[in-house]
């Protein structure tokens, strides 16, 4: 169970972005979408904003950085900057077109 659910899926994208402080995760979980490759993007482009503000020793604490399917994606972030780096995914995955229904 995550310690903080952050975005619930809502009707026009059914994703949930999710975190674990003790383990300095954050989640993206398909609840019935899945990402497009613009939503896959989206992310990524996101979290390498946030990583290139980090020192090296930081960077390196974070591994494995990201690993990233169309149904799920998980992410080494700070624990303390989990709120700002899910608030910008939660805006991602909502931007129309970087979500589809599962099919």
């Amino acid at each position: 169970m995550p310690n903080q659910v952050h975005a619930v899926p809502q009707p026009s994208t059914r994703m949930q972005v999710e975190s674990w402080s003790e383990g300095n995760r954050l989640s993206v979980v398909g609840q019935g979408d899945r990402l497009t490759t613009a939503g896959a993007a989206a992310i990524l482009s996101a979290l390498g904003t946030y990583w290139t503000g980090l020192t090296a020793a930081q960077q390196a604490a974070l591994t494995p950085a990201v690993t990233m399917t169309p149904y799920r994606v998980d992410a080494a972030v700070l624990g303390g900057d989990l709120p700002t780096v899910a608030a910008t995914i939660t805006a991602a995955i909502r931007t129309p077109g970087n979500t589809t229904k599962n099919s």
